[in-house]
């Protein structure tokens, strides 16, 4: 008999702070580049000024190589902060969608699925199943999701509330025939399921275009950070830094893409190996998950950028 697995332990949150985890490894990158350029800042322009003086024309002077490498360090925050906020903003929106989509369902779960069908009962009941389909407009089963059951309910609302249109004639003389009461029971509902309806549907476009943005603010971090990486490398090898930490930076992009070749390679051995089982052995790529919690000294280093950025 297999052993039952435990519940898998959730891991204590750090902070207050979310986001998705491509923006947590661009986090991570920028802060291990800004990092290693701080620490050796002096000592870089010390060397960079000591090996090109003695090329010096008169009048010329050694360049300013810190700045250039602090003004790249400041192209690099603004770049990731850009992209903090905007993953930020993404997610509070779905957030919301979420919360109107599972406030609708329990609007139509709890008040007006039961009702409708309540309502439609007694007019069935009252009028006649021909005659009373033909006056509330509903076919077939009363729906249960919120923009059906919104169309089906249309028409029947609309002429409950239109009291210059009288009732047919009901074909039960034993029914209770009471306009205002079904009116009162549908109508309230019903109006607060067509604003969440206009809501959701608003929302909609607004996630896509700040879904769109941050994939543009994602590709302009690779970017700087790209340039960034390449001119500290640079410095760092003109300066003859070779064994320092800059040397093993590598961004997430292309920690990504080896990470894909050696899978591939793995893949490629197993299938050579075993051909038969290569299939069920070959792992999936990995995916993204949702978002996760930031350690506290990423969440401090992002306040710490955001002032100094903002500053």
């Amino acid at each position: 008999m297999a052993k039952s697995r435990g519940k898998r332990k959730r891991k204590k949150k750090t902070s207050g702070l979310y986001l998705s985890t491509m923006v947590i490894h661009r986090i991570t990158d920028t802060m291990d580049l800004v990092s290693s350029i701080k620490v050796y800042r002096e000592k870089l322009s010390a060397r960079l000024a000591e090996r090109y003086a003695p090329g010096l024309r008169p009048g010329e002077e050694v360049p300013d190589y810190a700045l250039v490498l602090d003004l790249a360090v400041r192209d690099v925050r603004a770049a990731v902060q850009r992209l903090s906020d905007l993953d930020d903003e993404v997610a509070f929106a779905r957030t919301d969608q979420v919360c109107r989509v599972e406030e609708r369902a329990r609007l139509v779960r709890e008040q007006l699925y039961p009702r409708a069908v309540a309502v439609r009962s007694e007019i069935d009941l009252a009028f006649g199943r021909p005659q009373a389909s033909w006056f509330h407009g509903m076919k077939g089963r009363t729906r249960r999701t919120g923009p059906s059951l919104e169309v089906q309910l249309r028409l029947a609302v609309r002429r409950l509330a239109n009291l210059e249109r009288p009732l047919p004639a009901p074909k039960n003389r034993y029914a209770v025939v009471d306009r205002d009461r079904w009116l009162r029971q549908l109508q309230p509902p019903y109006q607060e399921l067509v604003a969440l309806n206009r809501k959701i549907a608003a929302a909609k476009p607004v996630i896509v275009g700040l879904t769109l943005d941050k994939n543009a603010a994602m590709a302009a971090f690779d970017l700087s950070y790209r340039d960034a990486l390449n001119l500290a490398t640079a410095t760092f090898t003109a300066a003859g830094l070779t064994g320092t930490p800059i040397k093993h930076i590598k961004p997430y992009y292309q920690r990504r893409r080896l990470s894909a070749q050696a899978r591939k390679k793995r893949q490629a051995r197993a299938a050579a190996a075993v051909p038969d089982q290569a299939a069920t052995q070959a792992a999936p790529p990995a995916k993204d998950s949702d978002r996760v919690a930031v350690p506290i000294p990423m969440a401090e280093w992002l306040e710490n950028n955001r002032r100094l950025v903002s500053g």
